[in-house]
């Protein structure tokens, strides 16, 4: 495989560009996981990864998760890797008992801000506690993503790794998972 660090001037430790999401969706499964509720809330992934998958797989086990992909040949490598956990899917389906959401980004997501726009407007106490957006800002989207993301009450945009990572949340103040970040412009 070959490596494509894209490393921030400020940045210790390269890491691969497809996992600079990981630091802050393994703090956002931690945080979410010590949240006392009543029903066992999921974690939701929108575009499966071999980095993020296996991780919340292993941090939720198979019945804590699920995870959804549109392009039937990645989603048959990752399963390949985990196991049948990837769902593929046409479109992205609303998962109402979402505790963590992750939302992978690219060239072809045409429709993932419009899956949080839909979630924005679910009740606020059926809403995920914490989203968590790869490759944000990216300049795809850029006509869903300015008017989506500035509706939710906290966000972060974290840029210790690039591509950079947002977080958001209309439940809590989640804070900085102890790394850099800042307020979302």
């Amino acid at each position: 495989m070959a490596y494509n660090y894209r490393v921030n001037p400020y940045q210790s430790i390269p890491i691969h560009s497809y996992a600079t999401h990981m630091p802050y969706l393994i703090s956002a499964i931690k945080l979410a996981s010590q949240i006392p509720v009543e029903h066992e809330k999921l974690v939701v992934e929108y575009g499966c990864g071999m980095y993020s998958t296996p991780i919340i797989m292993a941090m939720c086990g198979r019945d804590r998760m699920v995870s959804f992909e549109h392009e039937a040949s990645w989603a048959s490598q990752v399963n390949r890797v985990v196991g049948p956990v990837v769902n593929i899917v046409e479109s992205w389906p609303v998962v109402e008992n979402a505790g963590v959401v992750f939302m992978d980004n690219g060239p072809k997501c045409d429709d993932r801000y419009p899956i949080i726009q839909r979630y924005l407007e679910m009740p606020i106490e059926y809403q995920p506690w914490l989203i968590v957006v790869h490759d944000y800002p990216s300049r795809y989207n850029k006509k869903y993503r300015d008017g989506v993301m500035n509706q939710f009450e906290f966000r972060k945009y974290f840029n210790s790794f690039l591509p950079r990572t947002c977080v958001v949340s209309n439940r809590f103040y989640f804070g900085d998972f102890g790394f850099p970040t800042r307020e979302l412009e």
